[in-house]
């Protein structure tokens, strides 16, 4: 799959719109258009917001692959974790059967 037909999928796949994502490039619909009618690469000097309004890191963007980045709910969890009392933590630390850590 090229990263053109990356882009597009996950437009569709996130129910987004062409039309923001060329506000957000500051380009015209009819330019992503093209890209997509010929299957052309977006140049790089877009791929960073791209990536910003697709919700994937660049690895993604090129690969297809997520490497090591964090599903939504993870990082959901992870807040939480953060932003629980110190209690909670340790409560949860010791629910998982993860050792106490020394900070």
């Amino acid at each position: 799959m090229t990263i053109c037909e990356r882009i597009f999928e996950l437009i569709n796949k996130k129910s987004l719109k062409t039309a923001d994502l060329a506000k957000k490039l500051d380009i015209q619909q009819s330019v992503l258009s093209n890209w997509k009618k010929r299957n052309t690469n977006p140049p790089m000097e877009y791929a960073l917001v791209i990536c910003e309004f697709l919700g994937i890191t660049i690895e993604e963007l090129i690969t297809g692959k997520s490497g090591n980045a964090i599903t939504p709910e993870e990082k959901r969890l992870l807040d939480a974790y953060k932003n629980a009392a110190p209690g909670i933590q340790q409560a949860t630390r010791k629910l998982l059967d993860l050792p106490e850590t020394a900070d």
